[in-house]
Order: structure tokens, then sequence, then C-alpha cells
């Protein structure tokens, strides 16, 4: 394991994951992009990154990114790699009830990294951690309609 520089919190950031889907398999580039721009900041890290197509029959099927091509004059080769394995087969088959044969979706687990150097100097003023997670939009809604009762 490595130590922890000034900047960087012991541990990880939060994780969190994000499905697109893509009707018709029609991909556009700027939000891959724009994922990229965001890892080269050092804004996330990319875990994990799967690329899955909805088979006439209703299978899933996982595509490799060279499979792809070029969407928009970004190589999709870019993302060769990528995939780590932490989607399960009960993940893919659950996502799978939200495509349409032809559909491609973009799967993928991200670690937040732009809260760590905060995190890093609390740590090193004697904080730590003791809790984080995702909170999802329905949690928030729900909240801000009880403040408003």
């Amino acid at each position: 394991m490595t130590e922890p520089t000034p900047d960087k919190a012991e541990g990880f950031g939060p994780i969190d994951s994000l499905a697109i889907a893509f009707p018709g398999g029609v991909i556009g580039a700027e939000g891959f992009n724009r994922l990229l721009a965001l890892v080269d900041a050092g804004t996330i890290n990319v875990l994990d990154l799967e690329f899955v197509k909805k088979a006439e029959d209703g299978a899933i099927v996982i595509v490799a990114p060279h499979d792809l091509g070029a969407v928009d004059g970004l190589d999709m080769d870019v993302f060769e790699g990528a995939s780590s394995g932490l989607y399960t087969h009960d993940d893919l088959d659950e996502l799978a009830s939200f495509l349409n044969a032809g559909d491609i979706a973009a799967l993928i687990i991200y670690e937040e990294l732009s809260l760590l150097p905060a995190v890093a100097a609390w740590e090193r003023a004697g904080g730590r951690v003791i809790g984080d997670g995702p909170v999802t939009v329905e949690e928030i809604v729900i909240a801000l309609d009880a403040t408003e009762a």
C-alpha cells in the first residue's frame, strides 16, 4: 500500500455507479470526452466501465470498446482495459429490463476524488471519516418535500 500524500486521504473517495442507455445503439462522443477530461483532471477515477448491448432475443452481450469503432471521431479503443469485472451477471440482468433490443448501455463504477484533499487535511488535523455513501435523488426530493410541508 502506498503512503498517503498530503493531498490524498487514506482509503477511497466515495464510490458510485452510473448506467447510461443509448437507444438504438446510437452513442455520442461528447459525454465520453467529458468523462476522459474528468479522469485527466483527477476529479474521478473509473474503476469499471462496461459496454453492453441487448440482443434481439433479450440477452445482454458485453461489447468490447474496439467493437464500437469510432464515435463522432473518438476512437473508443481508449476505453480498452477499463473493464475490471466489478459488474456481475445479476447486475447486467437487472439492467436488461431498462433496455430495448438494439440498445447499448455504458455501465460505469467510479470513485469521486475531488473531496479527498479536504478529507486528507481533516485527517491530518485528527479527524476521521465515520461514514460516507451515496444519497439518491429520490432521497433529496423526499427531504425537500418534507421541509416544505
